[in-house]
């Protein structure tokens, strides 16, 4: 019941209200990733001394480091070897040969979250071989301007293999609203 006074909070700034105040005194480190806006964040900011908050954002959202003193620290792609490394240890030894890694890894840009979209990717069809998601991934466009982590992510959101969904049917658009 929305009007139970004992019942959880349901509008956004009530929610904030009570974790602020469920907070308050404690050391936190608060982790808001792919945050969308500044208004999206700054409710959720902890407030208390010796507490912290990882904002994580495709944006540079300027609102937070201009208002609110947020420091940015860009985060770039991994050098190669970086991102080999990674994938070997995330799907282990054995998953794929050299070649079709380097070049899922080529074709992720180096980039993070793309190459965690490879794994999910190669977790969810492991009677797959790695060289069936490069030519997924080839397949989407990148003369439309498209991102190395936009193109991972429109094979992920294909759907199964034969689930009747097509790969590469993905469009950039704005982000979803929390």
């Amino acid at each position: 019941d929305a009007g139970d006074p004992d019942g959880p909070p349901t509008e956004p700034d009530e929610v904030a209200a009570r974790v602020r105040s469920l907070l308050a005194g404690r050391r936190v480190l608060i982790v808001l990733d792919n945050a969308a806006t500044a208004h999206q964040v700054r409710p959720l900011l902890p407030g208390g001394q010796g507490s912290c908050a990882v904002v994580a954002s495709r944006t540079w959202l300027t609102d937070l480091l201009v208002r609110d003193g947020l420091r940015a620290v860009p985060v770039g792609a991994l050098s190669e070897e970086h991102a080999v490394t990674l994938l070997r240890t995330l799907l282990g030894p054995d998953r794929c040969p050299p070649e079709a890694l380097r070049r899922v890894v080529e074709l992720a840009g180096c980039l993070p979250l793309s190459l965690r979209m490879a794994v999910a990717w190669l977790d969810a069809h492991p009677e797959r071989p790695a060289s069936e998601l490069v030519g997924l991934v080839e397949r989407e466009d990148p003369a439309h301007g498209v991102s190395p982590t936009a193109r991972m992510a429109a094979v992920l959101r294909a759907g199964p293999l034969g689930a009747g969904t097509v790969a590469g049917k993905y469009r950039p658009g704005p982000e979803p609203r929390a």
